[in-house]
């Protein structure tokens, strides 16, 4: 997707924008982290992406990647001139592709995550609970 910014050319990439040598990157939410002082979801060993797993950010958090690629410092409108110009390109950006998604099929559905024994690689036949023999 391409974009324009104060007449500056800006391509839209996931949820980065580039800018000259910027690269901005965009969090609508992020995980509540547990341990709640830590940098993952030990407590849970895996980091949830819904309800009250998270934390929602408005206005977003804002980074500059090419000044701030460890993301420790969120752009504000005062560190940020083109704060609320960033974002809204953005925005625009994401609201463009989300429309343009095509729904699919669940992959979660009881027919997909059935196990298909038929699907299975073997080199016997099932009666013979896949064994195979290596040697002939």
């Amino acid at each position: 997707i391409m974009g324009h910014l104060h007449n500056m050319s800006s391509t839209l990439s996931a949820s980065s924008i580039f800018i000259g040598n910027s690269i901005w990157k965009i969090f609508y939410f992020t995980p509540n982290f547990s341990p709640k002082e830590s940098n993952g979801c030990y407590d849970y060993h895996v980091c949830f992406c819904h309800g009250p797993y998270v934390t929602y950010h408005d206005p977003p958090l804002l980074f500059d990647l090419f000044k701030d690629p460890e993301e420790n410092n969120p752009l504000t409108p005062e560190t940020e001139s083109h704060f609320h110009e960033i974002l809204q390109t953005i925005h625009h950006a994401v609201d463009n592709h989300t429309k343009s998604i095509l729904a699919v099929p669940n992959q979660f559905s009881l027919g997909h995550i059935l196990w298909k024994p038929w699907l299975q690689p073997c080199c016997s036949s099932l009666l013979q609970w896949c064994y195979c023999n290596h040697e002939s």
